[in-house]
């Protein structure tokens, strides 16, 4: 079973790699040269007396407009592109929102001030957050799951708790567990962070260790 969460946490970090360098191409490179055109257009529309040729070139400037929009969008859906554009803090807030549904369980995020790891920490944060809200949504029964994020005296933590019925934490860690919590300790271990996972499975603990003040 380890073998095998390494194996997916490899996949899923190749994954997080190449969702960056797509929002990079897409934002700053097709994004530019698409705004570049819609200027060139303008001008053009705006150095000629000819309506039809004036209408014309606004009908393009609107379908150019249209792929810009959806391009943007495509990039800021990318993870963990938002992670790298907004912090962690942003990016945990686009995390909640996307899980939030109505007459579904409640999410509520808290961030204490802005607190950033490095961004190897972050990326670990904001995977780690991503499986527990999922597992907790999934699995646990709860109708309330609490995300804090804050700065201590020791670094970034972010603290993950639900209401659910939760699980015998110490008992997984006797047998195999499944391939979530081996994601959850394998990231948190690559990227050098503290975690503790309270002995009934309703919380969880992740200090960036390496951010001392």
């Amino acid at each position: 079973m380890a073998d095998l969460a390494a194996r997916v946490l490899e996949l899923i970090q190749q994954r997080e790699r190449d969702s960056t360098r797509l929002a990079h191409l897409l934002h700053d490179e097709i994004g530019q040269i698409l705004t570049g055109a819609g200027l060139e257009l303008e001008a053009l529309r705006r150095s000629t007396a000819e309506p039809q040729i004036s209408s014309g070139i606004a009908a393009v400037q609107g379908l150019l407009e249209g792929a810009l929009s959806q391009i943007r969008d495509l990039s800021r859906s990318l993870v963990p592109s938002a992670l790298d554009r907004l912090g962690l803090g942003a990016a945990l807030e686009e995390l909640v929102n996307r899980h939030r549904q109505p007459g579904g369980v409640t999410i509520r995020l808290m961030i204490d001030g802005r607190p950033q790891p490095n961004p190897a920490a972050g990326t670990a944060f904001f995977r780690i957050a991503t499986e527990a809200l999922e597992n907790a949504i999934r699995h646990s029964g709860a109708t309330l799951i609490e995300v804090i994020l804050r700065r201590t005296s020791q670094g970034v933590e972010m603290k993950i708790r639900d209401n659910g019925h939760g699980f015998d934490w110490p008992a997984e860690q006797q047998r195999p567990s499944g391939i979530g919590l081996q994601l959850v300790t394998l990231s948190a271990a690559q990227s050098q962070l503290s975690i503790d996972i309270s002995s009934d499975g309703h919380s969880y603990t992740i200090m960036n260790v390496l951010e001392k003040q």
